[in-house]
Protein backbone atom coordinates (compact mmCIF):
# COMPACT_ATOMS: atom_id res chain seq x y z
CA UNK A 1 0.00 0.00 0.00
CA UNK A 2 1.36 3.47 -0.70
CA UNK A 3 1.76 6.07 1.77
CA UNK A 4 -0.26 8.82 1.89
CA UNK A 5 0.11 12.04 3.74
CA UNK A 6 -1.53 15.02 4.29
CA UNK A 7 0.33 18.57 5.28
CA UNK A 8 -0.77 19.81 8.51
CA UNK A 9 -1.54 16.93 9.64
CA UNK A 10 0.32 16.29 13.23
CA UNK A 11 -0.07 12.40 13.27
CA UNK A 12 1.50 12.08 9.46
CA UNK A 13 4.15 14.93 10.84
CA UNK A 14 4.79 12.16 13.41
CA UNK A 15 4.70 9.29 10.66
CA UNK A 16 7.01 11.19 8.46
CA UNK A 17 9.84 11.53 11.18
CA UNK A 18 8.86 15.25 11.14
CA UNK A 19 7.69 15.71 14.79
CA UNK A 20 9.35 12.92 17.45
CA UNK A 21 7.26 11.32 19.98
CA UNK A 22 8.62 10.53 23.84
CA UNK A 23 10.66 7.20 23.74
CA UNK A 24 10.85 6.91 19.97
CA UNK A 25 8.38 4.43 18.16
CA UNK A 26 6.89 2.06 20.21
CA UNK A 27 5.28 -0.75 17.40
CA UNK A 28 5.06 -0.08 13.49
CA UNK A 29 4.04 -2.04 10.75
CA UNK A 30 2.12 -1.63 7.19
CA UNK A 31 -0.91 -0.30 8.61
CA UNK A 32 -0.60 0.83 12.40
CA UNK A 33 2.16 2.89 14.48
CA UNK A 34 1.65 3.22 18.17
CA UNK A 35 3.67 5.78 20.21
CA UNK A 36 3.12 7.76 22.94
CA UNK A 37 1.67 11.40 23.16
CA UNK A 38 3.90 14.54 22.37
CA UNK A 39 5.12 16.35 25.22
CA UNK A 40 3.95 17.56 26.99
CA UNK A 41 2.47 14.76 27.78
CA UNK A 42 -1.44 14.94 29.29
CA UNK A 43 -0.76 11.94 31.05
CA UNK A 44 2.71 8.88 31.63
CA UNK A 45 1.49 6.04 29.36
CA UNK A 46 -0.92 7.94 26.99
CA UNK A 47 -0.20 6.32 24.00
CA UNK A 48 -1.54 6.88 20.26
CA UNK A 49 -2.53 4.11 17.82
CA UNK A 50 -2.65 5.75 14.29
CA UNK A 51 -3.26 4.68 11.11
CA UNK A 52 -0.43 4.44 8.99
CA UNK A 53 -1.34 6.37 6.64
CA UNK A 54 -4.08 9.29 6.00
CA UNK A 55 -7.42 8.78 6.31
CA UNK A 56 -9.85 10.71 8.32
CA UNK A 57 -13.10 8.30 8.57
CA UNK A 58 -12.62 4.66 9.93
CA UNK A 59 -15.38 3.92 7.15
CA UNK A 60 -12.16 4.46 4.85
CA UNK A 61 -9.82 2.17 6.36
CA UNK A 62 -9.84 -1.55 4.43
CA UNK A 63 -10.06 -4.71 5.20
CA UNK A 64 -6.52 -5.29 6.13
CA UNK A 65 -6.61 -2.27 8.06
CA UNK A 66 -9.20 -3.51 10.09
CA UNK A 67 -7.99 -7.10 10.74
CA UNK A 68 -4.16 -5.37 11.48
CA UNK A 69 -6.03 -3.08 14.29
CA UNK A 70 -8.06 -6.00 15.49
CA UNK A 71 -4.85 -7.64 15.78
CA UNK A 72 -3.09 -5.03 17.40
CA UNK A 73 -4.62 -3.41 20.03
CA UNK A 74 -5.39 -6.39 22.31
CA UNK A 75 -1.39 -6.78 22.70
CA UNK A 76 -0.84 -3.02 22.48
CA UNK A 77 -2.87 -3.01 26.04
CA UNK A 78 -1.96 -6.29 27.27
CA UNK A 79 2.17 -4.52 27.24
CA UNK A 80 0.21 -1.39 28.85
CA UNK A 81 -1.07 -3.26 31.92
CA UNK A 82 2.27 -5.04 32.39
CA UNK A 83 4.05 -2.41 31.78
CA UNK A 84 2.45 0.84 33.57
CA UNK A 85 0.00 -1.15 36.01
CA UNK A 86 -3.34 0.82 35.15
CA UNK A 87 -6.36 0.27 37.06
CA UNK A 88 -8.28 0.52 33.72
CA UNK A 89 -6.84 1.52 29.74
CA UNK A 90 -9.79 3.71 28.38
CA UNK A 91 -9.74 3.24 24.48
CA UNK A 92 -11.57 5.74 22.27
CA UNK A 93 -11.18 7.87 18.97
CA UNK A 94 -12.38 11.77 19.64
CA UNK A 95 -11.28 15.39 18.95
CA UNK A 96 -11.24 17.36 15.20
CA UNK A 97 -7.33 19.14 15.50
CA UNK A 98 -6.13 15.86 14.31
CA UNK A 99 -8.06 15.08 11.32
CA UNK A 100 -6.25 11.44 10.97
CA UNK A 101 -7.69 7.91 12.06
CA UNK A 102 -6.18 7.33 15.50
CA UNK A 103 -7.31 5.56 19.04
CA UNK A 104 -6.11 6.99 22.37
CA UNK A 105 -5.34 4.54 24.51
CA UNK A 106 -5.61 6.28 28.40
CA UNK A 107 -4.17 4.76 30.91
CA UNK A 108 -6.38 5.47 34.25
CA UNK A 109 -3.98 4.73 37.71
CA UNK A 110 -5.57 3.81 40.98
CA UNK A 111 -4.94 7.45 42.16
CA UNK A 112 -7.24 9.05 39.87
CA UNK A 113 -10.85 9.02 39.72
CA UNK A 114 -12.87 5.98 38.30
CA UNK A 115 -15.24 8.60 35.83
CA UNK A 116 -14.01 8.70 31.99
CA UNK A 117 -15.32 12.50 31.43
CA UNK A 118 -13.44 14.00 34.49
CA UNK A 119 -10.45 11.99 33.46
CA UNK A 120 -10.08 13.42 29.74
CA UNK A 121 -11.51 17.26 30.93
CA UNK A 122 -8.68 17.13 33.73
CA UNK A 123 -6.06 16.05 31.36
CA UNK A 124 -5.66 17.64 28.42
CA UNK A 125 -7.49 21.08 29.63
CA UNK A 126 -6.12 21.13 33.42
CA UNK A 127 -3.06 19.06 32.56
CA UNK A 128 -3.50 17.42 36.23
CA UNK A 129 -1.51 14.46 36.01
CA UNK A 130 0.91 15.62 33.17
CA UNK A 131 4.47 14.30 32.98
CA UNK A 132 7.73 14.89 32.02
CA UNK A 133 9.10 13.88 28.14
CA UNK A 134 11.35 11.61 30.47
CA UNK A 135 8.59 10.30 31.89
CA UNK A 136 6.84 9.50 29.06
CA UNK A 137 9.96 8.29 27.24
CA UNK A 138 10.32 5.38 30.01
CA UNK A 139 6.73 4.31 29.46
CA UNK A 140 6.82 3.94 25.75
CA UNK A 141 9.95 2.19 26.38
CA UNK A 142 8.96 -0.30 29.08
CA UNK A 143 5.81 -0.63 26.87
CA UNK A 144 8.01 -1.80 23.54
CA UNK A 145 10.00 -3.72 25.56
CA UNK A 146 6.84 -5.70 26.82
CA UNK A 147 5.31 -6.17 23.21
CA UNK A 148 8.66 -7.51 22.59
CA UNK A 149 8.75 -10.26 26.03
Amino acid sequence: MATEFRVGCTACAILQGRLKAPGGTIYRDEHWVVDHILSPAAIRGLLIMKLARHREHLTELTEPELIAMGWLMPRVLRAMTVALHPARIYVCSFGETVPHVFWYLIPRYPNMPPVAPDIVRDMFIGRRWACSESEAAAAAVAVRDQLKA
